[in-house]
């Protein structure tokens, strides 16, 4: 019997999205020349904030205790690699994107003496999508870019939260909208799961902020230590 699996791979090779070199969806050398984000900003006022942590000002404005950007959105290479994850489906670039928020982290880490701190209290959970979405892609994005980071950081990565509303991308609406559009869309699946613990969203694009917001609100509410975000791309 033929292994369809590697038909498919004979009649579709994998090459790298960018120079078409064989192998993989990204080569090594492309891979290295994706830019990392070298400043990282307040999640509320975007002001340069050591870490992504709330300002002064901001600290009783959010829930999130912090959130750190890999990289730019409006980097054209950036950009191209998400929409292939999100609108045409190629699946197997979200281990890439978890891979390169951890190389990200190594070099916070080189650059600012900062750190994530991990400890049995602390995992990671991705944003969720709605099921109606989720069976239009037939992934979560999210989740897989997660399940990598998980698998780099040696921590767990585990679903907390689920979407009761379904509705159209953020990217659809002005800001006063965005924010109404995301209100009472979250809850939590068992609240056991994040009391006293630290939780660290993961996600590929922050556009407004309403969603990371909306779900630390929820895991705060339920129970939640602390809530901070990690994305591959800020807008």
């Amino acid at each position: 019997m033929i292994d369809k699996l590697k038909l498919w791979d004979l009649i579709f090779p994998e090459e790298c999205v960018f120079c078409k070199e064989d192998g993989g969806w990204i080569c090594r050398n492309c891979f290295a020349k994706l830019n990392l984000r070298a400043i990282q900003v307040c999640p509320v006022c975007k002001r340069k904030s050591p870490e992504g942590r709330p300002c002064l000002n901001c600290q009783v404005k959010t829930n999130l205790d912090k959130v750190l950007v890999a990289t730019d959105y409006n980097d054209e290479k950036i950009k191209k690699l998400i929409k292939l994850l999100k609108y045409r489906f190629l699946k197997g670039l979200a281990p890439y994107l978890g891979d390169l928020i951890t190389l990200f982290l190594s070099d916070l880490k080189e650059r600012e003496a900062s750190k994530i701190y991990l400890s049995s209290n602390t995992f990671l959970t991705p944003i969720p999508l709605h099921q109606k979405r989720y069976n239009w892609r037939g992934f979560n994005q999210a989740e897989l870019i997660s399940q990598r980071l998980a698998e780099n950081l040696g921590i767990e990565t585990k679903p907390c939260l689920e979407r009761k509303k379904y509705h159209r991308p953020q990217t659809y609406f002005k800001r006063k909208e965005r924010i109404n559009n995301m209100k009472n869309t979250l809850s939590i699946l068992d609240n056991n799961k994040v009391v006293n613990k630290k939780v660290i969203l993961v996600d590929d694009v922050m556009t407004s902020g309403d969603t990371l917001e909306e779900s630390a609100q929820v895991l705060k509410t339920a129970g939640a230590r602390r809530v901070e975000a990690l994305v591959v791309a800020r807008e």
